[in-house]
């Protein structure tokens, strides 16, 4: 199912090996890495906003916080109320990732790992975990 060439060490996403959230999101599987996470939540009360489009689902009031919340792959689909926010803090702003469920905590080595190109000049990261291959998603990807 999986090319050989991500068990090889060293390879270009040797660099990104480390603990990872493993969670899950209209039906598929991701992980993001943990040091980008500050916390998760339950999903609570979400404040629309009108004019923003695309994957946004609306303001989040946490603590006196507004964070923009963005659903990671499903944004036409209804909210499930057992649904996870996963908050994301890069430098001094913080978002929030909705996600259907947070599976667990793992550890992935850097010979499971690796970056390949998608096209387009885009590249992509994926990590082998068990027998399935998981992207590696990076919360930028939301904004863009």
């Amino acid at each position: 199912m999986m090319n050989e060439d991500l068990m090889q060490d060293g390879g270009p996403g040797a660099a990104t090996a480390g603990q990872f959230i493993h969670f899950t999101s209209a039906g598929k599987h991701m992980l993001l890495h943990i040091e980008d996470v500050s916390e998760v939540v339950p999903l609570m009360s979400l404040t629309g906003v009108d004019h923003m489009g695309g994957s946004c689902r609306g303001m989040l009031n946490l603590r006196g916080e507004m964070i923009p919340v963005f659903d990671v792959q499903a944004p036409g689909e209804e909210v499930n109320q057992l649904s996870r926010l996963i908050l994301v803090s890069r430098r001094s702003s913080t978002l929030g990732l909705l996600v259907d469920d947070v599976v667990d905590v793992v550890v992935v080595p850097p010979s499971q790992i690796a970056e390949r190109p998608l096209g387009g000049g885009k590249r992509a990261t994926f990590a082998r975990l068990e027998d399935a291959v998981l992207p590696i998603f990076e919360p930028v990807a939301v904004l863009a």
